[in-house]
């Protein structure tokens, strides 16, 4: 043999056997790594491209990092944040503790330090940047310093100040032997001039100008508002409290001015109720009248608020929002407002709980109803011609012409179609109008208004005159790719209607994720820039990532990526195709950590779903292997998410958790039938878990169920519906639709609504569906359960109540079932904190003993009495009693 090739061989095997000790080193998570695993996060890019900043998370403890993207230089500090760069990109300012104002310069990392300061503010003055921040021991000197020449002015005894938009005022109150004062001073450094001095004053408003001032002094009838402008001595009441005695309203707060100064917007409140007469009865009137439940309006008691133009010339207070009216959104002209008088929850039934829309004129509060309005995503358009929003019930966008008053259909004839309700991510009744069609964003010069529909995104004319184009040329629904404008998911700002975007793609059938570029206008094609396995920013879905974040003055970005095998990093990349890493904290490299792979499996009515399957990164084909399922409607978007340590719900299956301690998990996406939503979880799990246990790794004996919220009902009506599994695992999970039909939520409205149209997915009422309903209550199949079964709820959920719960366990208990409840009593919809250490010791502990067969600890024997709460945890295993026995009825 040839040297080269024994050297070779050589170096091969000794990375081999490096590579089989190092995984044979990593160690299960422990419980020390809840709250304590280091996240990064905050990312920030300099406006040159130059440079990058992120911090660190860990437990309490934060670390500012700050990168040189050129020259790979990377400076730590310990305990800081709230981190921005200057515009000229020179200088880091930020804060270090609670009570340092750190300057870093970028080119030499050298950091001065100024104390007693816990906040700041950059403000451009006459072109200039300056760091504005409060001083002192009593954080009331207010410092302004030039960041080129160093230039500094200084205020003392300051309370409060503002700083108007554009930079050219400052003015602020002090309080000195005992008098109150407000100053206006122009800037950058004329001197101070009194302009007020009187009682305490508070909320300075500013316009963006500088030029108008109001703030106000004492309090509820006796609250006055100030006006100043440069034209005045000094500052003189607008408006008392008393003068603002619309249907015995008072002033609350000031808001802003309007661009015009012709206008400022304040807020009127209701004076607070009389208490009832002493002696009096105190009983709730629950009325079939009422809009709101009794429940519901008791926990909304306080005096209520109203928006408000006061016009400065006048002065007259124009109301603009009425009793039972939200606001949607306003600008300085005009105002959205949504008058409901029921709660949104009940809106499929209810009608005071459907919304009806109005547009109201700031300058006279005329108001004009706008059909068709969505209260999510109506959004005016940005020159303020046309109104965008769906449909009540989410089939098709609309714009609306508020000088016409003219509305149009948009999407109607838009060649998309129905969604298919067994394979769509749509929660509710079916109905063929459903395409999964959604407001996107305007176009910059209201030229056109962009949707989506599931895969691709169009372009329509809000006048109804052009037809509509496919932005995306229809390649997203002929390939199952989803693409999304980057950004957040609702309300996105305008878009450029010249050049290119970059938009994210998603997909569906390996679950890469990426960015495209989509010219505007369109051109032929789409530029397809990367795609992979990992999650750089997935809108929908409700997968974790970041939007890309550009340089302002380079074509530099810096971007979020993870994947199921590396916690999220930045990476800083000028094309979207080749990728340099900013930060590398890679927590998971020193534990026992999972991979995942998609698999298709068979579900027991027909159909083929999809599912990922977790392994230990240490897995071993020729071992059998415990398996727990877990699930909440669809997972399997969720193939290449990192999962680190500590469900985010606090209830559902910690994956890291398990698969670290030799576990494998599987995530089965279900479909629902209308009506039975049990039997889609019946055919979808139990054909995963029948198709798992086939496999030569798989214990078939050993086989557990997990989930949270509507995944504990599924959990629930699994245990009634099969012995397959060995154990299982339900938290916060309903059981009884028909008691939770008449219950209401933690904040008052009911639950029918949510069990018509979410839960059971058919629109009918409980007594259209009797036997329906009866048949998907697990409760009421209680009798047929075999499988030990630990329930989790908490008495002060306030999404599925603690009686669902209890009413499973008192069955279970009353027929002799292995069941255990447990309570949390600072435990909400989930458990956090110590309590959420405590909750996967002891589902870890249930499902060791009933998947890996270690001993089972006194809390599963013995239970825990209730005077010993809080002493005796019942961890230790139990030297007796090797399994736990029958119930109370043998």
């Amino acid at each position: 043999m040839k040297a080269a090739s024994m050297k070779t061989i050589v170096l091969f095997l000794c990375f081999y056997f490096h590579t089989i000790t190092l995984y044979a080193q990593r160690l299960p998570l422990d419980t020390s790594v809840f709250g304590n695993w280091p996240a990064v996060s905050q990312g920030a890019i300099s406006n040159n491209g130059r440079y990058a900043l992120y911090t660190i998370q860990r437990s309490r403890q934060t670390e500012l990092r700050v990168s040189g993207l050129q020259d790979g230089r990377e400076r730590a500090i310990t305990g800081a944040g709230n981190a921005v760069f200057t515009a000229n990109s020179h200088k880091l300012i930020f804060i270090k503790g609670n009570d340092s104002l750190g300057i870093l310069s970028l080119h030499n990392s050298a950091i001065t330090y100024i104390s007693q300061v816990s906040a700041f503010r950059l403000q451009e003055i006459q072109g200039a940047e300056w760091l504005v921040f409060l001083s002192g021991t009593r954080q009331d000197t207010l410092n302004l310093l030039e960041l080129l020449t160093g230039a500094r002015s200084a205020y003392n005894n300051v309370q409060e100040y503002k700083v108007s938009k554009r930079g050219q005022v400052l003015v602020y109150t002090s309080r000195t032997a005992g008098a109150c004062h407000v100053y206006r001073a122009q800037l950058p450094n004329r001197a101070p001039q009194l302009i007020f001095e009187g009682p305490q004053p508070a909320g300075l408003v500013l316009d963006d100008a500088g030029r108008q001032l109001a703030f106000l002094t004492g309090e509820g009838r006796d609250k006055v508002c100030w006006y100043y402008n440069p034209a005045m001595p000094g500052a003189v009441p607008l408006l008392n409290g008393s003068a603002a005695s619309d249907a015995n309203l008072q002033l609350q707060d000031l808001n802003t001015f309007s661009a015009d100064g012709k206008r400022l917007f304040i807020t009127l409140q209701e004076p607070p109720a009389a208490p009832p007469a002493p002696g009096a009865v105190m009983v709730d009137v629950w009325s079939y009248t009422d809009a709101k439940l009794q429940e519901q309006q008791l926990n909304n008691l306080g005096p209520r608020s109203y928006y408000a133009a006061l016009e400065i010339a006048s002065p007259r207070i124009i109301r603009l929002q009425q009793e039972d009216e939200e606001i949607v959104w306003r600008t300085d002209d005009v105002l959205c407002v949504a008058r409901l008088q029921g709660d949104d929850t009940e809106k499929c039934w209810n009608k005071a709980a459907q919304p009806q829309y109005y547009i109201v004129s700031a300058q006279d509060g005329h108001r004009k109803p706008v059909p068709y309005a969505s209260y999510v995503l109506s959004a005016p358009s940005p020159q303020g011609r046309y109104i965008a929003g769906l449909d009540y019930d989410m089939f098709n966008v609309y714009s609306y012409e508020p000088a016409t008053g003219i509305t149009r259909n948009l999407t109607a004839s838009l060649p998309v179609p129905p969604k298919d309700p067994m394979h769509s991510r749509y929660e509710g009744p079916p109905d063929e109008r459903q395409r999964g069609i959604s407001f996107a964003a305007w176009l910059d010069d209201d030229s056109g208004v962009l949707v989506y529909d599931e895969f691709d995104i169009w372009l329509l004319d809000p006048a109804g005159v052009k037809a509509a184009v496919n932005l995306t040329n229809g390649y997203g629904r002929q390939h199952n790719i989803s693409f999304r404008l980057s950004g957040p998911r609702y309300m996105h700002a305008p878009v450029q209607h010249t050049g290119s975007i970059i938009i994210t793609a998603f997909d569906n059938n390996n679950k890469y994720n990426g960015f495209y570029r989509m010219a505007m206008p369109p051109k032929a094609g789409l530029q397809l820039l990367t795609m992979g396995p990992c999650v750089y920013e997935v809108p929908d879905y409700g997968l974790l990532g970041e939007a890309p974040l550009k340089a302002r003055d380079a074509d530099v970005y810096l971007v979020k990526r993870s994947s199921t095998g590396q916690s999220p990093n930045y990476y800083r990349t000028k094309d979207f195709r080749q990728f340099t890493p900013i930060s590398q904290v890679h927590p998971e490299k020193g534990y026992n950590w999972m991979t995942a792979e998609l698999i298709s499996f068979p579900t027991l009515d027909g159909r083929t779903e999809q599912a990922v399957l977790y392994k230990p990164q240490d897995f071993d084909s020729t071992k059998k292997y415990p398996l727990i399922l877990n699930y909440y409607e669809w997972k399997s978007q969720e193939l290449h998410s990192y999962h680190k340590p500590h469900s985010p719900s606090g209830g559902d299956l910690d994956i890291a958790w398990f698969t670290s301690h030799g576990y494998l998990v599987c995530t089965p996406d279900i479909h629902y039938p209308p009506g039975e939503p049990g039997k889609g979880v019946y055919s979808s799990v139990v054909g995963a878990a029948k198709y798992l246990g086939r496999l030569p790794y798989v214990d078939s004996t050993r086989m557990g169920i997990q989930g949270h919220s509507f995944g504990g009902y599924e959990t629930n009506y699994l245990v009634t519906h099969t012995g397959l599994f060995a154990a299982a695992v339900s938290s916060a999970g309903p059981s009884d639709l028909v008691s939770l039909y008449g219950s209401c939520w933690g904040w008052g409205p009911s639950y029918q609504c949510f069990t018509e149209q979410l839960l059971m997915r058919n629109g009918k009422t409980l007594w259209e569906a009797q036997e329906q309903y009866i048949a998907a209550s697990p409760v009421f199949q209680a009798d047929k359960v075999t499988t030990p079964l630990l329930l989790i709820a908490n008495k002060r959920d306030g999404n599925v109540p603690f009686s669902q719960g209890l009413e499973l366990f008192l069955a279970l208990r009353r027929l002799g079932k292995r069941a255990w409840m447990l309570q949390y009593d600072n435990g909400l919809h989930g458990v956090y904190g110590k309590d959420y250490t405590d909750y996967v010791m002891r589902m870890t502990q249930f499902f060791d003993h009933y998947l890996k067969g270690e001993p089972a600890p006194v809390w599963m024997t013995r239970g825990i009495p209730a005077r010993m709460k809080g002493i005796d945890n019942g961890f230790a295993p139990d030297k007796e009693i090797t399994t736990p026995g029958p119930g109370l009825t043998k």
